[in-house]
């Protein structure tokens, strides 16, 4: 990891390494369709940061990554990652650091592709944080895509370094999200599980015109609906 190697050598020592509460969830789509797999960060009441690693890999075989599409609020407004980026170079360079960002980087399998941003300030000034932080990373499920789960993969590379020297990694579970393709009925199912329900809601209809008593109950005369002269020599006679 760029930033990694560099905060070590800053600070001149071996980091302390701690889990950082990060929590995530995968997703689920259509064909076709444009997901978000999320990432929640708490930073706390303050969180300086001098360095971060932020890296993924996918299966590229099922899905494109979209970085226009991905947000996240770092600064207390949603940008899009390219955004983020141009945010955090300026602040690395104006303290003497830099920002290295990899759209395709080396994945650890060969169906995969990656994505890697590196960021560090060269004098050690922290880039402050607070509160919730929520990544979104977009995804275009490929229109040829079929059926299944595909992984979206944080591996342990992923790192934040505070102020203090803190080695910050990623969880365990976040090297398992998935993104779950589900079929699309074919066009004569869908029309007849519709032709189906319209049946059904009929039949139910009918069915409950049935068990009422009140429709089959002998109406008066006065709400028959006949001519009302007719209706008058009706109600003139007398029924056995």
């Amino acid at each position: 990891a760029i930033a990694g190697g560099l905060v070590l050598a800053i600070w001149g020592g071996v980091a302390q390494a701690v889990e950082f509460p990060v929590y995530g969830t995968g997703a689920t789509g259509h064909a076709g369709d444009r997901v978000l797999v999320s990432l929640v960060y708490d930073y706390g009441a303050s969180f300086g940061a001098i360095a971060e690693d932020l890296q993924f890999e996918y299966q590229f075989a099922s899905m494109t990554f979209v970085p226009e599409a991905s947000t996240i609020d770092v600064f207390g407004v949603p940008q899009n990652l390219l955004q983020y980026e141009v945010s955090l170079r300026e602040f690395a360079e104006l303290h003497g650091g830099s920002v290295v960002v990899n759209l395709d980087a080396p994945a650890s399998l060969p169906d995969y592709k990656g994505y890697a941003l590196s960021f560090y300030t060269g004098d050690g000034s922290p880039q402050t944080r607070a509160g919730l932080v929520t990544l979104h990373v977009a995804f275009d499920i490929l229109g040829s895509a079929l059926p299944g789960s595909s992984e979206v993969a944080f591996p342990n590379t992923n790192v934040l370094f505070d102020e203090g020297g803190t080695d910050f990694t990623y969880p365990a579970a976040l090297q398992h999200l998935s993104v779950t393709v589900t079929a699309v009925p074919e066009p004569q199912i869908a029309w007849l599980l519709l032709a189906g329900l319209a049946l059904l809601g009929g039949y139910a209809r009918h069915r409950s015109k049935l068990s009422n008593p009140r429709d089959h109950a002998f109406k008066p005369a006065g709400s028959c609906p006949f001519p009302a002269g007719l209706r008058s020599e009706l109600t003139g006679l007398e029924l056995d």
